[in-house]
């Protein structure tokens, strides 16, 4: 068994205990963080820890089958940080945000955070960097890219369903289903 980090950010870091099996592990394991227990009973094989500081060095412990493993990790420096509240988000679940959200993005520099405060918020697209599509792991794990959602409470219900439960959905690419339509009547 090996315990791996995957990323660490400024203010969160994601882990992988590598047991050989695919997201579960055989039984609940113990998670610390400098001594201090996190999770009595982490029933995924990927976790993440939330509420770190920026560069700032830690321990994680993980006991898990009889083993303890330990692993040091250091946050990243954070070089700015942008609260998105202060541009007039408004948390009710139906005004639009996409501008100001997209301005509080915009405005932070590489290195730096963009803190949301829980609530739902309604945008439309919303523009990551240079929006080239590098950034798809957020929709497919949104833990990896909103430290909110340790709080499940604040997400919408399909998004819930994905954090808690990721193995009753499929992911599907629509133009890959359209050319495979195709391809079967042209060859029919």
């Amino acid at each position: 068994m090996k315990l791996s980090l995957i990323r660490s950010m400024t203010r969160s870091a994601v882990f992988e205990l590598e047991n050989g099996l695919c997201y579960r592990p055989a039984h609940p394991f113990t998670v610390q963080l400098n001594g201090e227990t996190v999770y009595t009973a982490c029933e995924t094989n990927v976790f993440s820890l939330f509420s770190l500081l920026p560069g700032t060095p830690y321990t994680v412990a993980v006991q898990a089958e009889g083993e303890t493993l330990t692993l040091d990790f250091t946050t990243e420096a954070e070089t700015f940080f942008v609260d998105a509240s202060r541009y007039g988000l408004v948390a009710d679940g139906t005004t639009d945000n996409t501008g100001k959200l997209q301005a509080a993005l915009s405005t932070c520099p590489k290195g730096g955070t963009v803190y949301v405060p829980a609530g739902r918020y309604r945008t439309l697209r919303i523009s990551l960097g240079k929006a080239e599509g590098k950034n798809w792991w957020c929709v497919v794990f949104p833990a990896l890219c909103m430290p909110g959602a340790s709080d499940l409470s604040n997400l919408p219900d399909d998004t819930d369903t994905l954090v808690r439960e990721p193995e009753s959905y499929e992911v599907k690419f629509k133009v890959a289903e359209i050319f495979s339509r195709l391809r079967e009547l042209f060859d029919a």
